[in-house]
């Protein structure tokens, strides 16, 4: 099963490597929040933010959509 952020960012059409290059953050440290299994609890307020500036959205934003995401998905498993 992917990776909350991971469906995060399919849901949104982007890719790791466009994360990384337009909010400046290593590839490897996206590749380690992408492979986490420990949800919004895993993603640092860096990663929210060059997220945010990739998709041109607030980092608040993109962590309250993470959120969201996050509980439809404990409500489909449960």
């Amino acid at each position: 099963m992917k990776s909350i952020y991971q469906q995060y960012l399919d849901n949104n059409h982007i890719t790791r490597y466009q994360v990384a290059k337009k909010g400046h953050v290593y590839q490897s440290t996206l590749q380690t929040v992408a492979n986490s299994k420990g949800g919004t609890d895993t993603i640092s307020g860096k990663i929210l933010k060059a997220t945010g500036k990739a998709l041109g959205k607030e980092p608040w934003t993109v962590f309250k959509e993470l959120l969201e995401l996050e509980q439809q998905n404990t409500h489909q498993h449960s």
